[in-house]
Protein backbone atom coordinates (compact mmCIF):
# COMPACT_ATOMS: atom_id res chain seq x y z
CA UNK A 1 0.00 0.00 0.00
CA UNK A 2 1.55 3.08 -0.98
CA UNK A 3 0.39 6.73 -0.15
CA UNK A 4 2.38 9.83 -1.27
CA UNK A 5 2.31 12.98 0.57
CA UNK A 6 1.99 16.42 -0.62
CA UNK A 7 4.52 17.43 -3.66
CA UNK A 8 5.51 14.00 -3.78
CA UNK A 9 7.47 12.54 -7.28
CA UNK A 10 7.45 9.04 -6.45
CA UNK A 11 8.06 6.09 -9.03
CA UNK A 12 7.33 2.09 -8.28
CA UNK A 13 8.29 -0.68 -10.98
CA UNK A 14 7.29 -4.18 -9.43
CA UNK A 15 9.02 -6.75 -11.79
CA UNK A 16 7.66 -10.47 -12.12
CA UNK A 17 9.08 -13.87 -13.41
CA UNK A 18 7.22 -16.73 -13.31
CA UNK A 19 10.15 -19.24 -14.56
CA UNK A 20 7.68 -22.14 -15.21
CA UNK A 21 3.69 -22.46 -16.65
CA UNK A 22 2.71 -24.52 -13.41
CA UNK A 23 3.94 -21.53 -11.46
CA UNK A 24 1.44 -19.20 -9.38
CA UNK A 25 1.05 -15.48 -8.70
CA UNK A 26 -1.23 -13.24 -6.66
CA UNK A 27 -0.15 -9.71 -6.61
CA UNK A 28 -1.91 -7.44 -5.14
CA UNK A 29 -1.06 -3.89 -5.17
CA UNK A 30 -2.86 -0.64 -4.51
CA UNK A 31 -2.36 3.60 -3.65
CA UNK A 32 -3.96 5.20 -1.13
CA UNK A 33 -4.71 9.14 -1.89
CA UNK A 34 -2.17 10.29 0.76
CA UNK A 35 -2.49 11.52 4.83
CA UNK A 36 -6.18 12.14 4.81
CA UNK A 37 -6.47 11.95 8.37
CA UNK A 38 -3.62 13.67 9.40
CA UNK A 39 -3.15 16.58 7.28
CA UNK A 40 -6.15 16.38 5.17
CA UNK A 41 -3.90 15.95 2.06
CA UNK A 42 -5.84 13.64 -0.67
CA UNK A 43 -4.14 12.67 -3.71
CA UNK A 44 -1.69 16.05 -3.86
CA UNK A 45 1.48 14.88 -5.09
CA UNK A 46 2.69 16.08 -7.66
CA UNK A 47 3.70 13.01 -9.71
CA UNK A 48 3.26 8.89 -9.46
CA UNK A 49 4.26 6.75 -11.88
CA UNK A 50 3.46 2.67 -11.05
CA UNK A 51 4.53 0.26 -13.85
CA UNK A 52 4.04 -3.54 -13.33
CA UNK A 53 5.36 -6.31 -15.35
CA UNK A 54 4.85 -9.42 -15.05
CA UNK A 55 6.45 -12.46 -17.40
CA UNK A 56 5.61 -16.18 -17.68
CA UNK A 57 8.72 -18.29 -18.97
CA UNK A 58 10.47 -15.03 -20.40
CA UNK A 59 7.11 -13.74 -22.23
CA UNK A 60 6.08 -10.59 -20.98
CA UNK A 61 2.24 -11.35 -19.94
CA UNK A 62 1.04 -8.40 -18.06
CA UNK A 63 1.96 -4.56 -18.32
CA UNK A 64 0.61 -1.86 -15.94
CA UNK A 65 1.99 1.47 -16.34
CA UNK A 66 -0.17 3.80 -14.39
CA UNK A 67 0.99 7.16 -14.39
CA UNK A 68 -1.35 9.90 -12.11
CA UNK A 69 0.51 13.63 -11.84
CA UNK A 70 -1.70 17.40 -11.34
CA UNK A 71 -2.67 18.79 -14.14
CA UNK A 72 -0.40 20.95 -16.63
CA UNK A 73 -1.77 23.86 -16.73
CA UNK A 74 0.20 24.45 -19.96
CA UNK A 75 -1.56 21.34 -21.79
CA UNK A 76 -5.21 21.99 -23.28
CA UNK A 77 -8.47 21.70 -21.00
CA UNK A 78 -9.57 20.23 -18.58
CA UNK A 79 -7.31 20.63 -15.95
CA UNK A 80 -8.83 18.02 -13.24
CA UNK A 81 -6.68 16.89 -10.16
CA UNK A 82 -6.17 13.50 -9.22
CA UNK A 83 -8.99 13.81 -7.09
CA UNK A 84 -11.12 15.12 -9.42
CA UNK A 85 -10.51 12.27 -11.87
CA UNK A 86 -11.13 9.56 -8.93
CA UNK A 87 -13.97 11.24 -8.01
CA UNK A 88 -13.50 10.72 -4.02
CA UNK A 89 -12.31 7.43 -4.18
CA UNK A 90 -8.98 7.23 -1.96
CA UNK A 91 -7.73 3.88 -2.89
CA UNK A 92 -7.31 2.56 -6.57
CA UNK A 93 -5.89 -0.81 -6.73
CA UNK A 94 -4.93 -3.86 -9.34
CA UNK A 95 -4.64 -7.24 -8.28
CA UNK A 96 -2.87 -9.58 -10.76
CA UNK A 97 -3.90 -13.63 -10.49
CA UNK A 98 -1.84 -15.91 -12.80
CA UNK A 99 -0.96 -19.73 -12.45
CA UNK A 100 -2.96 -22.90 -11.81
CA UNK A 101 -2.82 -22.52 -7.76
CA UNK A 102 -5.01 -19.37 -8.25
CA UNK A 103 -7.18 -20.62 -10.98
CA UNK A 104 -10.35 -20.89 -8.76
CA UNK A 105 -9.90 -17.61 -7.34
CA UNK A 106 -9.80 -16.37 -10.95
CA UNK A 107 -12.64 -18.19 -11.93
CA UNK A 108 -14.43 -16.57 -8.83
CA UNK A 109 -13.64 -13.04 -9.81
CA UNK A 110 -14.56 -12.95 -12.97
CA UNK A 111 -17.93 -14.72 -12.36
CA UNK A 112 -18.86 -12.57 -9.72
CA UNK A 113 -17.85 -9.55 -11.75
CA UNK A 114 -20.04 -11.04 -14.83
CA UNK A 115 -22.99 -11.53 -12.53
CA UNK A 116 -22.16 -8.15 -10.55
CA UNK A 117 -22.24 -10.01 -6.71
CA UNK A 118 -20.16 -7.63 -6.11
CA UNK A 119 -21.64 -4.42 -4.94
CA UNK A 120 -23.32 -2.79 -7.12
CA UNK A 121 -21.20 -0.30 -9.55
CA UNK A 122 -23.56 1.55 -11.56
CA UNK A 123 -23.00 5.00 -10.92
CA UNK A 124 -25.98 7.51 -11.66
CA UNK A 125 -25.81 11.59 -11.86
CA UNK A 126 -27.92 11.68 -8.81
CA UNK A 127 -26.90 7.98 -6.84
CA UNK A 128 -24.10 8.86 -4.20
CA UNK A 129 -21.18 6.52 -5.81
CA UNK A 130 -20.38 3.54 -4.52
CA UNK A 131 -17.99 1.86 -1.95
CA UNK A 132 -16.31 0.45 -4.29
CA UNK A 133 -16.16 -0.04 -8.00
CA UNK A 134 -13.86 -2.86 -9.56
CA UNK A 135 -13.46 -4.56 -13.20
CA UNK A 136 -12.21 -8.00 -14.40
CA UNK A 137 -10.37 -9.17 -17.11
CA UNK A 138 -8.46 -11.63 -18.55
CA UNK A 139 -5.57 -10.24 -20.62
CA UNK A 140 -4.67 -13.61 -21.68
CA UNK A 141 -4.78 -17.65 -20.83
CA UNK A 142 -4.26 -18.05 -17.19
CA UNK A 143 -3.59 -14.42 -16.50
CA UNK A 144 -6.80 -12.49 -14.73
CA UNK A 145 -6.47 -9.06 -13.46
CA UNK A 146 -9.02 -7.28 -11.21
CA UNK A 147 -9.09 -2.97 -10.57
CA UNK A 148 -10.69 -1.44 -8.46
CA UNK A 149 -11.28 2.17 -6.49
CA UNK A 150 -12.31 2.16 -2.80
CA UNK A 151 -13.66 5.14 -0.78
CA UNK A 152 -11.57 4.28 2.08
CA UNK A 153 -8.69 1.64 3.09
CA UNK A 154 -11.70 -0.48 5.01
CA UNK A 155 -13.60 -0.67 1.72
CA UNK A 156 -9.86 -1.95 0.04
CA UNK A 157 -9.80 -4.27 2.58
CA UNK A 158 -13.35 -5.84 2.46
CA UNK A 159 -13.45 -5.92 -0.92
CA UNK A 160 -9.54 -8.09 -1.37
CA UNK A 161 -10.76 -10.36 1.65
CA UNK A 162 -13.79 -11.19 0.19
CA UNK A 163 -11.80 -11.87 -3.52
CA UNK A 164 -8.86 -14.19 -2.13
CA UNK A 165 -10.96 -15.46 0.63
CA UNK A 166 -10.92 -18.99 -2.00
CA UNK A 167 -6.87 -19.13 -1.30
CA UNK A 168 -7.22 -19.65 2.61
CA UNK A 169 -7.38 -23.75 2.06
CA UNK A 170 -4.14 -23.00 0.21
CA UNK A 171 -2.20 -20.35 2.18
CA UNK A 172 -3.63 -21.93 5.91
CA UNK A 173 -5.10 -18.12 6.18
CA UNK A 174 -7.26 -15.81 5.18
CA UNK A 175 -5.49 -12.83 3.12
CA UNK A 176 -6.86 -9.80 4.50
CA UNK A 177 -8.64 -11.44 7.36
CA UNK A 178 -8.59 -9.35 10.63
CA UNK A 179 -5.62 -10.37 12.76
CA UNK A 180 -5.21 -10.13 16.53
Amino acid sequence: HTACFRAARYQQLTAVELLATDASLVLVDWIGSGRVHHSGEAWEFDKLVNRIEVRIEGRLEFLENLVLQSPDPSSPPPHLTVAERLLGYHVTGVVVLAGPRVGPVAAAAVAAHESETFESQRVGARAPPPRLLSSCATPCEGVTVVRFCASDVQAARDFLQRLLLPLEGELGFAPFAETG
